[in-house]
């Protein structure tokens, strides 16, 4: 099937980035933009009430959305973006397990994803120059059950696009861009939502909300969720990267990498012939300093030899932190993904 740059085929280049944050540098990804479409509540004034809301176009609520959709079920999906992704950042998840492989073949997206990402099962662990371990998920059994590889490397906003397309050809969900939860409300029998829009706001109302807009997410404090944060010392400096040298298709962790001051580095191949290069700082690092594109490129020299040609695609600073809710539901509100848990660096 043709790739064409629509909300149904959008089409993933590499542009200059235009975003907010800070310490990255990089070519940077572009990402399908999808139309907002003006929903009827906006000219009828009417107050429609649907039996599932989701809020949060991500991953997480992306899935839920698909899975519904595949079952016939009926619901509403706001995200206050047009697009997946993180405009001007790199891919958040890389790595996909079995298990989430199994979920996206009955959605019926796993041929892309395999079609597009990187399959490995070979894992070696360094210190120094010294392979101290290795593995390869082919020879343990419980990873044969299954007809789906151990892992695929690939960027996250790929998955996200696939499931949007998805969820046109299924029907069921309508999936409304631009579109920011600004308020709720809630009994015992719906929740109400402010919706804010390019074109006004309008009120809408749920017999189930979904929050699946992250850990930053307002929904915590307008249901009184109490939520526990705990954020560690380690910080990372992420770099996706290309290179004329191609090391093999496994995933390499040093717990004491020679070129990165004997502090740890994560290896992995994504698709695009991208790879995510994960280097651990200092702990009184300065991540401008260390996110810096020469200080990054000097810093692959050293691991990769002077005659690696690199193409940066984008670096920026990574912190460890854990949250979660007591809760995973408060009234009409349940908590998923990001929003329920994150546990660094596996989401």
């Amino acid at each position: 099937m043709p790739e064409i740059n629509s909300p149904t085929h959008p089409a993933w280049r590499e542009n200059a980035p235009a975003h907010g944050y800070e310490f990255t540098v990089g070519a940077s990804y572009a990402l399908p933009e999808y139309p907002f479409m003006a929903p009827p509540e906006l000219t009828s004034h009417a107050v429609v009430r649907h039996a599932i809301v989701i809020v949060g176009g991500g991953i997480t609520g992306l899935t839920l959305a698909c899975s519904l959709a595949r079952l016939g079920v009926q619901a509403v999906l706001l995200d206050e973006d047009n697009t997946v992704g993180v405009k001007g950042a790199s891919s958040r998840g890389i790595c996909y397990t079995q298990k989430s492989l199994e979920i996206f073949h009955r959605l019926g997206i796993y041929e892309r994803i395999a079609k597009k990402g990187i399959q490995w099962s070979v894992g070696r662990t360094f210190a120094g120059r010294d392979e101290i371990y290795s593995f390869d998920l082919r020879e343990q059994s419980n990873f044969n059950l299954s007809t789906q590889p151990p892992f695929i490397n690939i960027q996250q906003f790929y998955i996200e696009g696939f499931l949007v397309e998805r969820i046109h050809e299924l029907g069921h969900v309508d999936i409304r861009w631009k579109s920011r939860v600004t308020a709720l409300q809630q009994n015992n029998e719906f929740a109400a939502l402010t919706v804010q829009t390019p074109a006004g706001s309008y009120h809408i109302e749920a017999d189930h909300v979904i929050d699946a807009t992250g850990c930053t997410t307002p929904f915590h404090a307008w249901c009184g969720a109490t939520v526990h944060t705990k954020r560690g010392d380690d910080r990372w400096c992420i770099a996706d990267v290309r290179f004329s040298k191609h090391p093999p298709v496994e995933r390499h962790t040093w717990i004491e990498a020679p070129f990165n001051e004997n502090r740890a580095v994560w290896q992995h191949l994504m698709a695009d012939n991208v790879w995510r290069i994960d280097y651990q700082m200092a702990p009184n690092a300065d991540p401008s300093y260390v996110s810096r594109e020469d200080v990054v490129r000097e810093r692959l020299t050293h691991q990769f030899g002077p005659d690696a040609q690199v193409d940066i695609v984008w670096v920026g600073p990574y912190a460890y932190r854990s949250q979660w809710v007591d809760q995973m539901r408060v009234g009409r509100v349940f908590f998923m993904g990001d929003t329920a848990k994150v546990v660094s660096p596996f989401g």
